[in-house]
């Protein structure tokens, strides 16, 4: 759950917190460089209750959760400033309109994406993997049919990935693993009971794993080893189409299919071209997409 949701839904706020939370929203990024005691005075409440109210949110004291809050504001008010995530083309909207407005959204979706990942996790996600004797790919729905260009990319260069959706196999699996299994758990709410049942069992057992999920505090990210954030714009069920969620799964699970790849460059490439050889029969009459001589 984002900061500003936390502040806005108020559970098991006293009056001085709602007070405290309403000046919070209020302030947006002038609270950059505000201390705990210029709050207190403006409001005329003890300094104390800023710093439990930080507290009830989950935080060790109000820095960190300014901090967090001016880093999501700034997200949120970065990309989509001409389109709606949510419903990006209009009815009417004729085929040359759909193209640009298609082409629109998969550019912000992917920028956003890129806004929310550093290198030090991407690389945190990729050591995992690469150590990783055996991958197993867990989600639902949509997830899984994305993931299955990543289970094939990956068998190309001679790593196997195993992808689950039933959560009962995907515990048995987990019971059958060790340190040396990674899994890949994708939830955009990071609530699902499903995905955490499994992460639980993970963790338990001791077993990483790298969770793809929504931007913002969750259940999830807080119990993975690694988070890779989604573009997280779209809502749970009104919008038009999971394009946040599609486009940048399939960004993130290339970058690290692409990582891995280069790793191992040699190795995975040469592997690539004898599974290449598995398809001796394919020709095209295009001179574009035919193989340059050996």
């Amino acid at each position: 759950m984002l900061v500003q949701d936390k502040l806005q839904s108020g559970e098991h706020f006293t009056e001085v917190d709602r007070r405290i939370a309403d000046y919070l929203l209020a302030r947006g990024e002038g609270l950059r460089g505000e201390t705990v005691r210029q709050i207190a005075a403006r409001l005329y409440v003890a300094p104390s209750s800023v710093m439990r109210l930080a507290q009830k949110l989950g935080y060790d004291g109000f820095n960190a959760l300014r901090d967090d809050y001016l880093k999501e504001i700034e997200y949120l008010s970065s990309h989509f400033r001409q389109l709606d995530p949510n419903y990006p083309f209009a009815k009417g909207d004729a085929e040359g309109v759909m193209i640009g407005k298609m082409l629109a959204l998969h550019q912000e979706i992917l920028a956003d994406c890129r806004s929310l990942l550093t290198p030090a996790a991407l690389r945190q996600a990729v050591d995992l993997l690469a150590r990783a004797r055996r991958i197993c790919l867990f989600g639902t729905g949509t997830h899984m049919g994305v993931a299955a260009d990543f289970v094939e990319k990956m068998a190309k260069i001679g790593r196997e990935v195993c992808p689950i959706s039933q959560t009962d196999l995907a515990l048995w699996k987990a019971l059958a693993s060790g340190g040396d299994t990674c899994f890949i758990l994708f939830s955009y709410t990071g609530e699902t009971t499903a995905a955490l049942s499994l992460a639980r069992q993970l963790k338990k057992q001791g077993i990483p794993f790298i969770a793809v999920t929504s931007y913002g505090a969750n259940s999830l990210s807080a119990l993975g080893d690694c988070v890779l954030y989604l573009s997280t714009r779209e809502k749970l069920t009104q919008n038009l189409g999971a394009y946040g969620t599609t486009v940048s799964m399939v960004f993130l699970l290339d970058l690290l299919y692409s990582c891995l790849f280069a790793r191992d460059y040699d190795r995975s490439l040469a592997f690539k071209m004898t599974d290449t050889d598995l398809y001796d029969g394919r020709h095209s009459k295009n001179p574009i997409l035919e193989d340059d001589a050996p």
